[in-house]
């Protein structure tokens, strides 16, 4: 999929000519949505940016961050996938890289040999814990213009949208039974 980000946002006066054609058009979502979308596209490139000096991405780096939390720093590759949202065959590619990195190990399952066990090697370990702490001071930095009352209404007003995006998937997973 093809990066996009919209650098051209439609102006109100131009949104308020759509919605005289197309009563449905609720100008305000419009605009919340777009800014929203951008934003998430800006955060993600600027973590790209962190990730890539320790060379990582920010995939790679959840999967370091998974397995750090565990008590023994270690996963199975099924639990990787649960817990990040991936498929297998991603946490493999994912897991491949960590390996040639040698930030990672891989190591048969001592009760079922056919299982593999992840685990952090001391190299990850040491990675994990001088990049976590870097990254969320970083990340802070994101948010210090809040102020604690405005962050908690940010985290309510977020979890609103995702009830609006679960309506907009069913209403997409309805539309395209029906054919249109």
């Amino acid at each position: 999929m093809v990066e996009t980000k919209v650098m051209d946002m439609p102006t109100r006066d131009y949104l308020k000519k759509l919605k005289s054609q197309y009563s449905d058009i609720d100008i305000d979502s419009i605009v919340i949505v777009l800014e929203y979308l951008n934003t998430g596209r800006d955060l993600t490139k600027l973590y790209a940016q962190f990730f890539e000096k320790f060379n990582l991405t920010e995939s790679k780096f959840l999967v370091l961050m998974l397995l750090y939390r565990e008590n023994n720093h270690s996963l199975l590759p099924s639990q990787i996938a649960q817990k990040a949202g991936i498929t297998r065959a991603t946490v493999t590619t994912l897991l491949d890289g960590l390996v040639s990195m040698g930030l990672v190990l891989r190591y048969p399952d001592e009760s079922d040999r056919r299982r593999l066990i992840i685990k952090l090697s001391n190299k990850g370990e040491k990675n994990a814990s001088e990049i976590l702490p870097l990254h969320y001071k970083l990340t802070s930095l994101i948010t210090s213009f809040l102020s604690v009352d405005e962050s908690r209404k940010i985290l309510l007003f977020i979890n609103k949208i995702k009830k609006g995006m679960d309506l907009y998937s069913k209403e997409i997973k309805k539309k395209n039974k029906e054919g249109i």
